[in-house]
């Protein structure tokens, strides 16, 4: 990853990394642990050191697996959720089996009070549906010109939602996404819809629907690149959904629709009139890189390369389409846990852009733009989505208390 090139302390630096990357116990009982594998081997020569040094991973990468699943369990099963310690937690990634409940209480959705929980959640959904009767399943002469617009609009660009990814191809789910998206441009009409916003929809749809469909969150948002590799599996997957009872799919819908409100509530701005947050973000990803790596900057500009040309698309889309789709599910985590996510998001932006920085530099126009609009990430794994997000954990604690800095 790209580092602080500007002469910054680097005893500032050094705790910070502490901070990020050695977990410290919580309780005596627990062990201290590295948040990425290490290697206990020092000269793995042969074949049988190769293999002791990849158990050792393994086991290490089971162990803290484990222990961050009690830390959640104990966490959730208080009787009124501590608020703080979920965001704390959450901010470093959430075992899948603990995601779906921790996002909706870290969104407002479900109370932090258990006892209220259910019948809060039963409250909003029945309201969910109450709109989805009133605005939605309406005859079309009964919609003005704009509801009528509005109806086409997201009709189009739902089947062009995660065309890489099979449960998006099945009819229910795209009647789904008609619903929700249909109703949140109703509700909002500050915002309204605005392509993207059908992007947001989909880890929020996967994580829901992953305990009733998969037993692992991999098999339901594995990608391909032709449509005829998968269109066996969009069969089984319609029929897996078909099975499941009507009363759980329309809570599972309501419940997406109520998360994906207060999550887009956050960042409002960028998808109001003239979207003012996303070019704000996107002066200050220019301002920071300009700190960070003028050389870079100067070259891009040169080649008469513009941020909104190639980073309006990371702001608008929250860089779901940079990424293997795996990978967003745990950025989420921490932004979810990050009220102010939208500022840590350019951070992680900028963080993304330097680490291409000397490949870019050797590049000319027109093969830098086609380059950077397609940033080769299929091949990024857990450990490297983990160092992103602590780097700019660290440029944000850097450069974010202060404005003059930028």
């Amino acid at each position: 990853m790209a580092r602080v090139n500007d002469g910054e302390s680097e005893g500032i630096i050094s705790n910070l990394l502490s901070k990020i990357w050695l977990t410290k116990p919580e309780s005596p009982n627990d062990d201290m642990v590295l948040s990425t594998p290490v290697s206990i081997a020092s000269d793995p020569i042969n074949d049988i050191e190769v293999a002791k040094v990849e158990k050792t991973k393994v086991n290490i990468k089971d162990r803290q697996y484990q222990m961050k699943c009690r830390k959640f369990k104990n966490a959730l099963e208080n009787d009124c959720v501590n608020i703080n310690q979920l965001k704390h937690l959450a901010f470093n990634g959430i075992p899948q089996e603990y995601r779906e409940i921790s996002w909706k209480i870290l969104l407002g959705y479900a109370p932090a009070v258990s006892a209220r929980r259910e019948i809060v959640i039963q409250r909003k959904r029945a309201e969910y549906w109450a709109y989805v009767q009133q605005f939605y399943y309406v005859d079309d002469e009964e919609r003005n010109e704009y509801q009528r617009r509005l109806f086409h609009q997201i009709n189009v660009d739902v089947p062009r939602t995660n065309p890489s990814i099979p449960i998006y191809r099945v009819v229910t789910i795209q009647n789904i996404l008609m619903r929700i998206l249909y109703i949140f441009a109703i509700r909002h009409p500050a915002s309204g819809y605005v392509q993207g916003i059908n992007d947001l929809c989909t880890p929020f749809l996967s994580v829901f629907l992953k305990s009733h469909v998969f037993d692992k969150i991999d098999d339901l948002i594995s990608q391909y690149d032709e449509p005829e590799e998968y269109q066996d599996l969009v069969e089984d997957l319609e029929g897996r959904l078909s099975s499941i009872k009507d009363e759980k799919m329309k809570s599972i819908e309501a419940d997406i629709y109520w998360c994906i409100s207060s999550f887009a509530d956050r960042i409002q701005d960028h998808y109001t009139q003239d979207l003012p947050g996303i070019h704000k973000r996107l002066h200050e990803l220019e301002n920071i890189i300009r700190k960070l790596d003028e050389p870079l900057l100067n070259h891009l500009l040169n080649n008469d390369v513009q941020f909104i040309k190639f980073a309006f698309r990371w702001m608008n889309c929250l860089l779901m389409r940079e990424f293997p789709f795996k990978h967003i599910l745990r950025i989420w985590d921490t932004y979810i846990a990050e009220e102010n996510f939208a500022t840590f998001h350019v951070y992680v932006c900028t963080t993304f852009l330097l680490e291409w920085s000397d490949t870019l530099k050797e590049m000319e126009f027109p093969d830098l733009m086609t380059f950077i609009q397609n940033l080769p990430t299929t091949d990024w794994t857990e450990e490297m989505i983990e160092e992103l997000l602590s780097q700019a954990y660290i440029y944000k604690s850097l450069y974010d208390h202060n404005s003059d800095t930028l």
